[in-house]
């Protein structure tokens, strides 16, 4: 019974009075379900030293096995930089070839247009010859 005149006593649901205390009570809830969270935590047991931490000869194998696995990974590195370097020489011989093979179509361009302009001379040299070599026969 003394609920109700409690309830009377409420601001309207629209001020900014009622928005303020929602507010305050959501985050003394949040508030209250973390440190209850926390509580919970703190009994929840533990796992035992021995599976947390590593003995001195876990530790050393463990860093033996690093080492190798380490070892492993630098020569697969230095191999896989090595094959780079090998194919960019490649590439680069490549590169050298085909230029030269470049130049030399460049030069066999140049050798088949002089033939080209001999062979269309030819017919009139020919043309010439023959009535030198007649003209030649005709005066004898």
């Amino acid at each position: 019974m003394t609920l109700i005149p409690m309830l009377a006593q409420l601001p309207d649901p629209k001020s900014a009075e009622s928005i303020g205390w929602v507010l305050i009570v959501i985050v003394a809830i949040i508030a209250g379900i973390n440190q209850a969270m926390r509580l919970f935590r703190s009994f929840k047991e533990s796992p035992p030293p021995h599976q947390t931490y590593a003995t001195k000869e876990q530790h050393r194998e463990l860093e033996l096995k690093l080492d190798a696995e380490l070892g492993r990974e630098r020569s697969a590195r230095k191999r896989i930089h090595e094959e780079i370097a090998a194919l960019q020489a490649n590439v680069a011989a490549i590169k050298v070839a085909t230029d030269s093979q470049a130049t030399d179509t460049a030069e066999l361009k140049e050798r088949v247009a002089e033939i080209n302009s001999r062979i269309d001379t030819m017919p009139q040299r020919i043309v010439s010859l023959l009535r030198e070599t007649q003209q030649l026969h005709q005066a004898k």
